[in-house]
């Protein structure tokens, strides 16, 4: 999993640090497709860039799944941002690391197990049992979740 989650997170570096930046604007966990799923060459890909932007573009109105939302979005006037990307992005991982799935029902529409455990206090601990990770690694990890899920979208970048 974690091999998978920092291809994610490299795959929407890459597009927010294009010459011409790209935002997403809808990063979850329906819009990553898996490859050979359970298998020893799975590998996660991102998807569905249809609600995407280029840096340049003047209509930037802050869209995606409200779920995965940056609260900055929900402000009057908002605009999209590298930022909300990043916050959609860490919300995601928590939703993978406390083993919420996408599950399809009827071959289209997508809904969230509520069922499964949601993420403890402890979150570097859940992150080395969950990703099999160092000690240091996982607290790294949680400590760049945290970052990422701030409410203050000036403190989510390093």
């Amino acid at each position: 999993m974690s091999e998978n989650i920092i291809g994610i997170a490299d795959a929407l570096d890459y597009i927010n640090t294009l010459p011409i930046a790209i935002k997403h604007r809808d990063v979850k966990p329906t819009n990553i497709l898996i490859e050979n799923e359970g298998e020893e060459n799975e590998r996660w890909v991102l998807s569905d860039f249809g609600l995407s932007l280029f840096d340049t573009d003047t209509n930037e109105i802050a869209l995606g799944t409200l779920m995965f939302q940056a609260p900055e979005n929900f402000d009057s006037g908002s605009k999209a941002s590298i930022e909300s990307d990043l916050y959609s992005f860490a919300k995601t991982y928590a939703v993978i690391l406390a083993g919420s799935k996408a599950i399809r029902q009827n071959n289209s529409q997508y809904f969230y197990d509520s069922s499964k455990p949601s993420l403890s206090d402890d979150l570097s601990k859940l992150i080395e049992d969950r990703c099999g990770l160092p000690k240091d690694i996982a607290e790294r990890a949680a400590n760049l979740l945290n970052i990422g899920t701030n409410n203050d979208r000036t403190q989510r970048l390093i």
